[in-house]
């Protein structure tokens, strides 16, 4: 069914502002590293030159795919993210896909990535240009701080208005998401209400994720169950490579 890897998701910084309480990446750093990703140094990001090396070699693998960043890791904390971006767009077989808390995005951001876009010739994979996916998890303050261990009530502003203002400048390709937990089942219908409305920041799209125990890792906090009746392959492992900051591919994300 699938011949090459369609989407490679690559960790280009071990740093995150925040710990999303519903993944196990925190704990798992932890343990490896005896370090929070909170506090990993400055210098825990994937190089320029060493990315750039990557995307050369999946264009000329794959030829049309969607490159993800950042793998676990928070995106913006890359001081060359936009270089990257920049690189992938370059090749009109790629696309980006951009998963944020939204919390470091700035005007001057924005109006970066807005050139690049605007620049880029044309995908001929079928993706758009670029997708960005806003980790906000909630309909409120209250539920965002609960669900993003580490944020301020003021966070959950900081995090709407960024997708305002990514909208200005790549409109149409803002996703503000949601992942489905026990804890914020109840803003649910707000949260679908609200940005789903065409005169809304993101002018009605929206992701809403199924939660994911990792394998019985985490606790079980799915509000329903929507696996099927029987199991089908899992379809990551078809389409999916991930790779880490230190060039490492792990078997499954």
């Amino acid at each position: 069914l699938k011949t090459v890897p369609g989407f490679y998701n690559i960790q280009i910084s071990d740093r995150v502002n925040s710990n999303y309480t519903y993944l196990p990446y925190k704990k798992a750093y932890e343990e490896k590293f005896k370090l929070s990703p909170e506090k990993a140094s400055a210098s825990a990001v994937m190089p320029f030159e060493k990315f750039a090396g990557l995307v050369e070699k999946i264009a000329t693998f794959s030829e049309k795919a969607v490159i993800s960043l950042s793998n676990w890791g928070e995106p913006l904390t890359n001081p060359e993210l936009l270089k990257m971006i920049e690189k992938i767009l370059s090749f009109d077989g790629l696309s980006v896909f951009l998963e944020t808390d939204g919390l470091l995005i700035n005007d001057d951001f924005c109006s970066q990535l807005g050139q690049l876009v605007n620049k880029a010739a044309p995908r001929t994979n079928g993706w758009q240009k670029v997708m960005v996916a806003l980790s906000l998890d909630a309909a409120s303050a209250e539920t965002f701080v609960k669900l993003h261990d580490g944020t301020r009530p003021e966070d959950f502003g900081r995090a709407v208005e960024a997708v305002e203002k990514l909208q200005s400048v790549i409109p149409g390709m803002v996703y503000p998401q949601f992942v489905r937990l026990n804890d914020n089942e109840g803003e649910l219908e707000t949260f679908y209400r609200y940005w789903n409305e065409k005169t809304n920041p993101s002018a009605g799209n929206l992701i809403i994720q199924k939660y994911d125990d990792f394998a019985g890792l985490l606790p079980p906090c799915k509000p329903a169950d929507l696996s099927p009746l029987g199991r089908l392959p899992c379809w990551h492992l078809r389409r999916d490579m991930n790779i880490l900051s230190n060039g490492d591919v792990t078997g499954c994300h």
